[in-house]
């Protein structure tokens, strides 16, 4: 695919015109190392820290705190859809005396093994959901196989075939009506649940905030030296753990590829997601939804709320992180703060902090001869944030006054501030995307 060396620097004017001028030099470069490096070194960057995308970048971000919304409610209705399907069943089996039939029966302890998360039963890829709903499905079969058919009617559409039976004796071939499934009616909040998950399909382009996490993990798998998985444990005790795991194995294999690309010129076998012609795509819609904006200006780009809902600080083992909260109830955007060398007087200091009641008063003189301020500076905790969750009372001791500080009453000036230093910060938080953009895609959304 030929590509017009300047047209981007041409295009964009102003404040822009430096990203055209990187993005022309992305869709310019000669192989396939050179289009990532440039990628990733330039053009997300500049995206993400830039100011003059700011807006942008955080129109983006709060797409995706509604998105991962209505993911997260549409998932918790659908596995209590899934339950209230299994008690109606467990019900009408009871009914006919069929709870202690060996074949159901085993599929029913099957089902709370996987609920209960017990060993052998603990699924991540499918999600234990769609694991249950899998189950369901087959004790609905078994259940139609014992000829109980009005029993299973309103769970699905049954249909009858001719299936011949061989006499083992004589060899005979008769043929019968046999009931089966042409499909199962019985989970609709599953299905519209599926229909989410399509956002995260590789093919996916009519999401921009979808598009902008995968030009962010172009960046990430660049950035990341071999050493981050070194100390990383892959743990399998919990639903939890698996997921973790998971996670974990999902993101080595996406950072095997883009290795291979970054270590080897004009590498291309094996090349599954990080394609030239797919990110060029992703590269271009961004790019002209920014030279769209810039030309006639976008509503969805403007005049709209930016920042967070609200915020919160919390350590996680050496780590202080940020909570950022960007539409109300929905999970948090969680950032890295900072972090500690374990046991250090700033950490313990925090520490006390986030455990203390409100009002309580901390002294730094129990853990350093510093003042607060300089901890304060040491740990880059921007002064903006620092004002709303704690109150210096002297020049040695501090009191938190909230734990989790909305946003909505800030002066305009302030919460530019807040958004700067949030975009300052390095997100953790690409894992719930990531976690469900799976490497190895199939038929599993």
């Amino acid at each position: 695919m030929k590509v017009l060396t300047h047209r981007y620097t041409e295009l964009f004017q102003g404040r822009f015109k430096v990203l055209g001028h990187f993005a022309d030099q992305v869709f310019a470069a000669p192989n396939l190392r050179l289009f990532f490096k440039l990628l990733a070194e330039n053009v997300v960057p500049l995206l993400s820290k830039g100011t003059s995308y700011e807006t942008f970048y955080l129109h983006w971000t709060k797409e995706k705190a509604n998105f991962k919304k209505k993911h997260s409610e549409t998932e918790t209705a659908a596995l209590q859809e899934l339950l209230d399907v299994l008690e109606k069943i467990q019900s009408l089996l009871d009914r006919e005396n069929l709870l202690e039939h060996p074949a159901i029966n085993e599929r029913l302890s099957t089902i709370e093994n996987i609920l209960k998360g017990a060993d052998g039963y603990r699924f991540v890829m499918p999600p234990h959901y769609e694991a249950v709903y899998d189950h369901i499905c087959l004790l609905c079969k078994d259940v139609l196989q014992l000829g109980h058919i009005e029993l299973m009617k309103e769970f699905g559409e049954i249909v009858f075939t001719n299936e011949a039976i061989v006499d083992p004796e004589t060899q005979n071939v008769t043929y019968a009506q046999v009931p089966g499934f042409s499909g199962f009616s019985f989970a609709p909040i599953r299905s519209k649940l599926r229909a989410l998950n399509q956002v995260f399909s590789w093919d996916n382009i009519d999401h921009e905030w979808a598009i902008w996490e995968h030009l962010e993990l172009a960046r990430w798998c660049w950035d990341t030296p071999a050493s981050y998985f070194e100390d990383k444990k892959l743990e399998y005790q919990t639903i939890q753990t698996c997921d973790k795991s998971a996670f974990l194995l999902n993101m080595h294999a996406f950072w095997v590829e883009m290795h291979q690309i970054k270590t080897k010129i004009d590498f291309q076998k094996h090349i599954l997601f990080f394609d030239r012609d797919r990110f060029v795509q992703y590269l271009e819609i961004i790019l002209n939804k920014i030279l769209l904006h810039q030309e006639i200006g976008l509503d969805q780009y403007s005049g709209q709320e930016k920042a967070p809902y609200s915020l919160m600080l919390r350590l996680d083992d050496n780590e202080l992180q940020l909570e950022a909260i960007w539409v109300k109830d929905a999970d948090p955007e969680i950032f890295v703060v900072h972090t500690f060398r374990r046991d250090s007087s700033p950490y313990r200091m925090i520490k006390q902090l986030l455990d203390v009641s409100i009002g309580d008063h901390v002294s730094v003189e129990n853990y350093a001869t510093e003042s607060v301020a300089k901890i304060f500076d040491r740990i880059k905790l921007n002064p903006i944030v620092e004002k709303l969750f704690f109150r210096r009372v002297d020049q040695h001791t501090v009191s938190p006054i909230n734990r989790c500080p909305v946003l909505k009453d800030l002066p305009q000036n302030e919460l530019d501030e807040v958004n700067a230093y949030i975009k300052s910060l390095e997100s953790i938080e690409g894992g719930w995307y990531r976690n469900r953009l799976l490497y190895a895609q199939g038929d599993s959304l």
